[in-house]
């Protein structure tokens, strides 16, 4: 087992041979290609034919004692393998053992996705390898013709009470992503705490999406009435 423990030279990789269509977000080539300028940023690969096949992007952090760990990419809540889907099950077994064959020798936690077709072929790759698996439960909201439609009905009286007396509080007004980067940092320098990912990173991610995504995402800051801003976290696509 060799370490991948070095520093990537920012050169974006293609990976012709994987259907970008088909990957959550978080592993398709250009969220990547923002993640590579990111602080231990790391990348295994697996080539055919002079394509790549099988990647694993990563992260590799110290925490306060020194202690190296690996997981996701910054800001990513799935993570792991992105595989070429035209692969046998044998190649796709073999394509994974090569990837995991080059990680560094350190602990990780990937949280995957259940919605790729060769998920199952990921999860037993990774218990061979030695992972602990464990499911975590989650919701998957359908697309519908109303961004709203069924939200607020399907709340607790509690919860929608709680958003009903927001507007007596607060003044609530959407923003784009570049004001929110810019509000949140103002917030962080205020409270005197780090990001919880680099904010050039977050610009990056900002102009990427406004190229490769049909939408603009934006959110809604929130001020009080008496005029102070309140502390806003990033929220996760």
């Amino acid at each position: 087992m060799f370490s991948t423990d070095r520093s990537i030279e920012p050169t974006i990789i293609s990976n012709q041979g994987i259907d970008q269509s088909r990957l959550p977000i978080f592993e398709q080539d250009w969220w990547v290609d923002t993640a590579r300028k990111s602080a231990g940023f790391r990348e295994v690969t697996v080539l055919e034919d002079g394509l790549v096949v099988g990647r694993l992007a990563f992260t590799v952090q110290r925490n306060r004692l020194g202690f190296r760990s690996g997981g996701n990419l910054p800001a990513c809540h799935l993570g792991g393998p992105a595989l070429a889907e035209s692969l046998s099950p044998k190649r796709l077994a073999e394509v994974l053992n090569g990837l995991l064959e080059q990680l560094p020798n350190i602990p990780f936690l990937f949280t995957v996705s259940a919605h790729v077709s060769y998920a199952p072929y990921v999860r037993e790759a990774f218990k061979k390898a030695g992972f602990k698996h464990f499911t975590q439960a989650n919701y998957l909201r359908q697309p519908t013709a109303s961004r709203t439609s069924n939200i607020v009905g399907g709340l607790s009286h509690k919860r929608r009470a709680h958003i009903n007396s927001a507007d007596r509080r607060l003044e609530v007004r959407e923003i784009n992503a570049e004001e929110f980067i810019s509000f949140y940092s103002a917030n962080l320098e205020a409270s005197g705490r780090p990001p919880y990912f680099p904010l050039d990173i977050a610009q990056c991610t900002r102009f990427y999406c406004k190229r490769h995504l049909p939408r603009t995402s934006t959110c809604d800051s929130s001020t009080t009435k008496d005029g102070q801003d309140r502390e806003c976290q990033p929220l996760p696509i």
